[in-house]
């Protein structure tokens, strides 16, 4: 998954280049299970069960389908409450409006 500080550089560099502004975004959370022995995997509720799983989170732009920044955070946090940090992290990498 890699260096969090890292992806959040290219991220600001990658958004800046695609001219930043104002985007109406759809942000995709899904849960993925696994027994990988790390800090991501907590037990997390999803489809009905409890497992070891972390959460991805895809963000796109609604219009061009292309994707703008991704994250993850362990399995324990409910999608609902980590939903405000990738909004206000892209309002700080140049997306102001986003969700305005």
């Amino acid at each position: 998954m890699g260096e969090e500080s890292v992806q959040r550089s290219f991220f600001e560099r990658y958004l800046k280049e695609d001219g930043g502004g104002a985007k109406n975004v759809i942000i995709d959370a899904t849960s993925l299970p696994n027994n990988i022995k790390s800090d991501w995997s907590a037990w997390g509720c999803s489809d009905g069960g409890v497992e070891m799983q972390f959460r991805f989170h895809c963000v796109v732009d609604q219009i061009t389908k292309k994707p703008l920044f991704y994250r993850y955070v362990p399995g324990n946090i409910s999608d609902i409450s980590t939903l405000r940090a990738p909004i206000n992290e892209l309002k700080t990498m140049g997306l102001s409006k986003v969700l305005h």
